[in-house]
């Protein structure tokens, strides 16, 4: 048994630093080729997102689509925002 301990701790510490190579946590956080540009950007292209654009700048919140950073927006398109607001009844202006 003493002779086991030994054995199996040096495996799993081989396994354990083997496991941990910084390339592939690197390569998973890159910016993708495909991405071009920004969310903003993106959005403003969009002449359906018009609504939740002018929603975005009224929060103060347009810097972090600007952002270089890779996010995921849900963005409903006008026609789902004014449904939503005609819903609730409220006003856009």
């Amino acid at each position: 048994m003493k002779k086991v301990y030994p054995f199996v701790c040096s495996m799993f510490l081989i396994m354990f630093f083997y496991g941990c190579r910084k390339s592939e946590l690197v390569s998973h956080y890159e910016r993708p080729d495909w991405l071009k540009g920004n969310a903003w950007e993106l959005l403003s292209s969009r002449p359906d997102q018009q609504l939740f654009l002018s929603a975005v700048e009224k929060t103060d919140m347009k810097g972090v689509l600007i952002g270089n950073g890779i996010s995921t927006v849900l963005a409903p398109t006008d026609d789902a925002f004014r449904n939503y607001l005609n819903k609730k009844r409220l006003c856009w202006t």
